[in-house]
């Protein structure tokens, strides 16, 4: 896009006025071409170029007596005036002059005559009727080459105002340069303002990520299509940053001539998104601590805090399948309070209550931490031991047979137990490892109790 200055001027007010008109009417279509604004007003262009190719080619062809311009050279600017307002009537008279492309076309002719007549012919006119009226020539002379240059700087400015008016990074250059970075990457980096030089993405990005980073560009130059990467940059205080980057192939004439890049911090997304998984990990920890209180809650005694008959029947029907065809020895004893219906019925349930904590206290104490012991019922308790054989399991049971009997609940309730041993025997299962254990308790309590036998 052309912008209109001084240095465009031919120094006649007539004929710079009526370019400008013409400059005016080209930046109004190169921003339909962009898509900025709504569509121009079609009408009001032709009507607009039509006055201006009156107006101006009239006045020109007035200008040729005073401009000592050779006849070859005026019948050539004429016969040019000729041509332009043909194709222009051309252009108005299409009846399919509706789309984008349309517009563009009458743009790239008015640029064709912009370049190629306007700052030619017109400025060797300007430079005739200065030269006739003695008036010297001014100290610069624009060229077309001048003109172009001067039009892409202004661009290039104006690019490099937008860059740094947003907070976004943006760089141009190609896979190993940076030609140009913007003010949000001289602030990361910690670049002063009048500090020309722009860090090269080998010396801010982070090692770990260089060759996907590396991989990035090259597909955007294979593709010549925009490429999406992530990856961390160092900043200015050697934190590493992530961000997240659009890479995209400049091309001219369908071929690459380089690379651009636009990013944006993911510094406080990835902040936020760590944030956000320290509390699902907290509430996770959480949900399971709280899973296996209640789990545990739920497989205990109210009364004796040992297991209870329902997390009993279940360990005990896992270990019997599984040791069964391992053949690791497993023991049952099966423990029943002396007459505790008597302890009721004579001191009341608060007591027997006691007496229950009392014996399931002692239990827990002399078992190993590889036991279980739980309260099978009422006044009854079961011991599983896991890796005895017959004597081991008796001398445990023994053990907490005595335990029990040592001491009392309260100074005036004794408390003693009878136990029933049994070992699981090949191919058997928990139904009748309980079964026999429970018949050696009663021979317990048949042969008077306080004892233990094995089943």
């Amino acid at each position: 896009m052309f912008f209109w200055g001084s240095y465009l001027e031919t120094g006649h007010p007539a004929v710079d006025s009526q370019h400008k008109k013409l400059f005016l009417i080209v930046s109004e279509l190169s921003g339909t071409i962009r898509g900025d604004g709504p569509p121009p007003n079609l009408a009001e262009i032709f009507s607009d170029l039509t006055s201006y190719a009156e107006t101006h080619f009239r006045f020109e062809e007035e200008l040729f007596a005073e401009s000592g311009l050779s006849p070859e050279a005026m019948s050539r600017h004429s016969q040019e005036h000729a041509a332009f307002v043909e194709r222009l009537r051309a252009v108005i008279g299409s009846p399919a002059l509706r789309s984008t492309r349309d517009v563009g076309n009458i743009l790239n002719m008015l640029m064709h005559w912009l370049v190629q007549h306007v700052l030619s012919f017109d400025h060797e006119l300007a430079r005739s009727l200065r030269k006739s009226s003695g008036k010297p020539d001014p100290a610069e002379e624009l060229s077309v080459e001048s003109f172009l240059i001067s039009a892409l700087m202004e661009s290039e400015r104006r690019f490099r105002d937008l860059a740094n008016a947003f907070n976004v990074l943006i760089w141009v250059g190609t896979e190993d340069e940076r030609f140009f970075v913007n003010d949000a990457w001289r602030e990361l980096c910690g670049l002063s303002g009048g500090d020309p030089s722009a860090p090269t993405w080998q010396d801010v990005v982070h090692p770990d990520d260089q060759a996907r980073y590396r991989a990035a560009l090259a597909e955007a130059r294979a593709r010549l299509t925009s490429t999406a990467v992530e990856y961390r940059v160092v900043d200015v205080d050697g934190v590493w940053r992530w961000v997240r980057e659009t890479v995209t192939p400049r091309l001219v004439a369908g071929r690459v001539v380089g690379l651009s890049g636009s990013a944006f911090s993911m510094w406080h997304v990835m902040t936020f998104d760590a944030l956000l998984q320290t509390i699902e990990q907290r509430i996770a920890d959480e949900v399971s601590s709280q899973t296996k209180h209640l789990l545990e809650l739920s497989s205990r005694d109210a009364l004796t805090g040992l297991f209870n008959r329902r997390f009993l029947d279940r360990y005990l029907n896992e270990r019997c399948r599984l040791l069964t065809e391992t053949r690791v020895p497993l023991a049952l004893a099966f423990i029943d309070i002396d007459d505790f219906k008597q302890i009721n019925d004579s001191f009341g349930h608060d007591a027997g209550d006691a007496v229950l904590r009392y014996t399931a206290g002692r239990i827990g104490e002399m078992v190993r931490r590889t036991d279980i012991a739980a309260r099978f019922g009422g006044d009854e308790f079961c011991v599983v031991l896991e890796g005895c054989d017959v004597g081991q399991a008796a001398l445990i049971a023994e053990k907490l047979r005595s335990a029990v009997a040592g001491r009392k609940a309260r100074p005036d309730i004794p408390v003693c137990v009878s136990i029933g041993v049994a070992v699981l025997g090949p191919g058997e299962n928990c139904a009748s490892l309980l079964h026999r254990a429970d018949q050696a308790l009663l021979l317990a309590k048949r042969d008077g109790k306080n004892c233990m036998r094995v089943g």
